[in-house]
């Protein structure tokens, strides 16, 4: 009785032992040497971080349109990145008045721009905007001098909007006109409320 106690007691002391090696095999060595810490943590110190790239900024502009059977105009707002290719070689005022050209109608809001209407240059004067436009602005404008008025005001209400610019001056093929269709657009003008619907 006390042999097979005392066999049981040794089965039990060999098979600790076994799992205790076998633990001690599966630990990793602990490093103890300091210099060789250091060595990685400085190589880790001289990675480059990955930082983000820097956004572009954003540029906010409004474009004026008419309203269809009122005589109001009424703003709408958009944005370009800074980097945008439409930017290039080209003044934000320029940018802003070939948008405006370009833009559709948007609901009730319609573009009152002549068809075919192109800017040939659009250059600054101290505060003053001067905007030259090809003579389709002329030779298609339709409606009375009410019309023209207010097409007039969608253009320079879209650029004294801008920081910086406080008048607005246009051209046709680098003249100025006196009458269109009983309106005189000759003048440098200032930010136009009397057809803003919050006057």
């Amino acid at each position: 009785m006390i042999k097979k106690v005392i066999c049981v007691i040794l089965v039990l002391m060999l098979a600790l032992s076994f799992v205790a090696c076998d633990r001690k095999d599966q630990e990793e060595p602990i490093n103890t040497d300091p210099s060789d810490t250091q060595t990685k943590v400085d190589q880790n110190d001289d990675e480059p971080a990955d930082e983000p790239a820097d956004e572009p900024a954003e540029i906010y502009y409004v474009l004026y349109l008419r309203h269809r059977n009122l005589p109001f105009i009424f703003e709408n707002t958009f944005r370009v990145k800074e980097d945008d290719p439409r930017l290039k070689n080209k003044s934000i005022e320029h940018f802003v008045v070939e948008q405006l050209i370009e833009q559709e109608d948007v609901d009730e809001l319609i573009n009152p721009i002549p068809d075919g209407t192109e800017v040939l240059y659009v250059e600054r004067e101290g505060s003053t905007v001067i905007v030259n436009l090809s003579e389709e602005f002329i030779r298609n404008m339709r409606g009375n001098a009410e019309f023209v008025e207010i097409t007039v005001a969608t253009i320079v209400n879209s650029l004294v909007i801008l920081p910086e610019n406080e008048r607005v001056r246009i051209l046709v093929d680098g003249h100025s006109i006196a009458n269109l269709r009983g309106a005189d657009i000759s003048e440098d003008f200032e930010f136009i409320v009397k057809f803003t619907a919050d006057k």
